[in-house]
């Protein structure tokens, strides 16, 4: 069943273990080979999203000022292209209880999917699962496994403001934080 059924019904172990291995499943789907007929012009997608950014997202200030400034000179670290699905979302993460505990049992929907930065993968989990919970976010980084969660947090704040379908004037109307500090607090907590 799709996640978004029951997710808010699972305790905060069950939540856990769910993410962390939302995290290692990211990581085999990027070890997969590519497909050519996904190929993506990279670094012309993403250029395109810093352009627009602060019109897609509608934020107004003070958040106008905060991605301005996340986005300036904004360098993204070295990563070979993997195949993203592109919107990991609730609705097209299947589970189901097997041994007495939730597990991942399909990934549906890659009508999204484009070859590109494997961070930009986190951001929609971070978005549907982790808000709020930082100890979520640090499962999910650490279920990946590839980077350590202090050197990445920050990448994956400014991440959360390139993706092409989020809109932060949206997401803030279900979970209101003050500003650009305060969002980034509650995805990675105060350390």
């Amino acid at each position: 069943m799709p996640a978004a059924e029951v997710w808010d019904q699972l305790g905060e172990e069950e939540q856990e273990g769910v993410v962390r291995d939302l995290g290692q499943l990211m990581r085999r789907l990027h070890a997969l080979p590519a497909p050519a007929t996904l190929a993506t012009d990279w670094p012309a997608f993403m250029a395109a999203r810093i352009r627009g950014a602060i019109a897609h997202h509608g934020a107004g200030e003070p958040w106008d000022t905060w991605i301005g400034e996340r986005l300036a000179g904004f360098s993204e670290p070295t990563a070979a292209a993997v195949l993203l699905h592109g919107d990991l979302t609730a609705d097209h993460l299947l589970l189901e209880q097997r041994v007495g505990r939730w597990q991942i049992s399909g990934l549906i929907d890659f009508g999204d999917a484009k070859v590109g930065h494997p961070l930009y993968e986190f951001v929609a989990p971070l978005a549907f699962y982790t808000f709020g919970r930082p100890e979520l976010s640090r499962a999910l980084v650490e279920g990946y496994g590839r980077w350590p969660v202090a050197e990445v947090a920050e990448m994956l704040t400014t991440y959360c403001l390139l993706h092409e379908f989020g809109r932060l004037r949206q997401f803030l109307a279900r979970h209101p934080v003050a500003d650009g500090p305060a969002f980034h607090r509650a995805l990675w907590g105060e350390g």
